[in-house]
């Protein structure tokens, strides 16, 4: 859909007929390709931050195996544990001992949405294109988190626009996110998806990709 002359793309899943992995682009821009090798895929969006040498910033964890550790700094970790869900403050995150197996965790920041309500409401008024992971669904035994995992990209009508961080809090607290947490956005952002008939569409990012995030049909 659009809002505010913005275009937003995202695909939804069901956490207990998904998986979800970290795959390294090794700072290539072709998710496209990256979606195409892998037979299960569904969808494919990039990952979290990286340093000037290239190396992931926070969590990364895919399939119970940890590529990149937790740090304490800010923004938040989303962690997808046995078909759920759930978002966490970094201050109030521990990582799980050992780490859960087939489990997938991201972190970065900011959080957009935490528990319906928008978690960034003044807007510096950078625009760029931007993608999140947005929590859905019910929680499976009435606690926190939900069983449906959304990838969400925004971009404007040309390479460099999209909307600020507030508008993207705005536009996916109208979409019933129960939590959301921003990925890396400007060159980084980038989103691709397997239409019904199998053929690819595909928003590669402008720039480098260190980590991707894919939902895979288990």
């Amino acid at each position: 859909g659009s809002l505010g002359g913005y275009t937003y793309e995202s695909r939804s899943f069901d956490l207990t007929k998904t998986s979800l992995k970290v795959i390294d682009l090794h700072m290539s821009r072709d998710l496209e390709g990256a979606l195409a090798s892998s037979k299960e895929g569904i969808a494919i969006v990039n990952g979290g931050f990286f340093d000037p040498e290239q190396r992931p910033l926070g969590l990364a964890m895919s399939d119970g195996v940890v590529l990149s550790p937790f740090r304490k700094s800010t923004g938040g970790v989303l962690l997808v544990v046995d078909g759920r869900a759930s978002m966490f403050a970094v201050e109030e995150f521990s990582m799980p001992k050992p780490p859960p197996a087939h489990g997938f965790g991201i972190q970065c920041l900011p959080r957009l949405i935490v528990s319906g309500e928008r978690n960034v409401t003044r807007d510096d008024g950078k625009h760029t294109e931007r993608t999140a992971l947005c929590v859905e669904g019910s929680a499976t035994d009435g606690g926190s988190g939900g069983d449906r995992l959304r990838f969400v990209y925004a971009r404007g009508a040309r390479g460099g626009d999209g909307p600020t961080l507030a508008e993207f809090a705005q536009y996916l607290a109208g979409e019933k996110c129960r939590d959301a947490l921003n990925l890396d956005g400007g060159p980084s952002a980038g989103f691709a998806y397997r239409r019904p008939d199998g053929q690819i569409t595909a928003f590669n990012p402008r720039g480098a990709v260190r980590h991707a995030i894919v939902a895979e049909t288990r």
